[in-house]
């Protein structure tokens, strides 16, 4: 499937931002991209709509020990509901 770039609000492209520099200071170099996807990468969201993110990381390591280092990325008011929400984490096996 090939990539599409779709016009982003300037918030979500702050927000976007913001999450991406603190992933930055969490995960270093293992951070290799974030992929937007669901309504907002449809070009489908609505002004209830919330942000999608793909984190996607380099190299083996517990699901136990991602939980507890995810975990340092949540910060309260950076959306209306009052925090970031995060589901996961979800490993695939490094081949």
């Amino acid at each position: 499937m090939p990539k599409t770039t779709l016009p982003v609000s300037n918030e979500l492209r702050e927000t976007l931002r913001w999450v991406t520099e603190r992933l930055r200071g969490i995960y270093g170099p293992r951070l290799k991209r974030l992929i937007l996807f669901g309504s907002w990468a449809r070009g489908e969201a609505g002004p209830e709509s919330d942000a999608n993110v793909l984190i996607v990381l380099e190299g083996p390591t517990g699901a136990y020990e991602e939980s507890k280092r995810g975990g340092k990325a949540d910060q309260p008011g950076r959306d209306q509901g009052g925090s970031l929400s995060r589901h996961g984490p979800f490993f695939r096996p490094h081949r």
